[in-house]
């Protein structure tokens, strides 16, 4: 089977108001053959911007620790991690009330 070329890029939406390719492309295999120019502006890229209502999302699989990327906006598939978010009606979203814990039997199955 041969290479395709990749011409659509799934992005992180929440992070792409003044964000670079590079930084906020998802699923990107080689960040180095994407353009190192501003997402903002591109036809058809959506963005979110600050003083938005806050939003979690999901379908993501993101990588690494849970954590909250911007103030507005978090993803909240981690796909090695159960993760909550605790609301309590705020306009910005805090690295405290995000909690996750590995699945049943993985680890440390405690809520942290």
């Amino acid at each position: 089977m041969k290479d395709h070329p990749q011409t659509n890029v799934r992005i992180a939406w929440w992070l792409a108001n003044g964000g670079m390719w590079p930084d906020v492309a998802l699923s990107v295999k080689n960040l180095s053959e994407l353009p190192d120019t501003p997402i903002e502006g591109a036809v058809g890229c959506p963005t979110y911007r600050e003083g938005e209502p806050p939003v979690l999302v999901g379908h993501y699989k993101m990588q690494g620790p849970p954590r909250i990327d911007a103030k507005q906006a978090a993803c909240l598939d981690y796909p090695e991690r159960y993760c909550v978010y605790h609301w309590g009606g705020e306009t910005e979203l805090h690295m405290d009330n995000l909690r996750s814990r590995a699945p049943e039997g993985v680890g440390d199955d405690r809520w942290s």
